[in-house]
């Protein structure tokens, strides 16, 4: 008789920690579509691609390809909602990670964001500038050298990436339809041990760091 495959304590609780942020994107989906119909919000999704690295890691290249993907809702600060600056927030799935060619070493780390924004729309709302924070949930890393399980070096990785900071902009081409362009850095040491790798801000502040620059496409409701 064949024994079935038991799941460890681990992949189960990546499970449940998966099956608990489609939940939450979920009902911030509900949320969204129930406000969206008042003039003050709006509601957008958006699907792309991550071109990304980490740095601290000793290469240099954007050459880590993943999914980039959520929903959420923006609203002005003045009750009419004719103002042009805005308020953000949404949700979404992002890959993350890089790539060391001279060491096929492949670091790969998958998140839940949650990203908060203050925005400015300019050309009759076609053009979406917004700056903020994206705080990111772990929901799965991996590293590999040479193709085999790297497990302490997925291990250093924190369950949670407290302060990346983003730059976002979106042209509308109608209205509906969109595209546009992120870049994003991770403010705080994204692994456990912060011995080596580079800082930000301050010295003490060392380990390694989510970069990516991002292009999506997105549509307004």
């Amino acid at each position: 008789m064949l024994n079935k495959p038991q799941l460890n304590t681990r992949q189960v609780a990546h499970h449940v920690l998966f099956l608990r942020c489609m939940l939450s994107m979920a009902l911030i989906f509900a949320t969204v579509f129930h406000v969206q119909a008042q003039n003050r919000f709006d509601a957008i999704a958006f699907v792309g691609m991550n071109m990304s690295q980490i740095d601290g890691d000793g290469a240099g290249n954007y050459n880590h390809i993943g999914l980039h993907a959520g929903i959420g809702t923006t609203f002005s600060i003045d009750a009419d909602g004719l103002s042009p600056w805005r308020i953000g927030i949404a949700v979404g799935f992002s890959q993350k990670g890089s790539y060391i060619e001279a060491s096929n070493r492949q670091l790969s780390a998958n998140y839940v964001e949650i990203p908060i924004s203050v925005g400015y729309t300019a050309l009759n709302g076609q053009l979406r500038l917004s700056t903020g924070i994206a705080p990111a949930l772990l929901v799965g890393a991996s590293v590999t050298n040479n193709g085999i399980d790297d497990r302490a070096s997925s291990d250093n990785f924190k369950k949670v990436d407290a302060l990346p900071f983003f730059v976002y902009a979106t042209y509308f081409l109608s209205h509906h339809w969109g595209v546009g362009a992120q870049w994003q850095t991770s403010m705080l040491s994204i692994t456990k041990q912060n011995g080596s790798g580079t800082y930000r801000i301050w010295r003490e502040n060392k380990g390694a760091f989510n970069r990516l620059f991002s292009l999506h496409l997105a549509y307004k409701f």
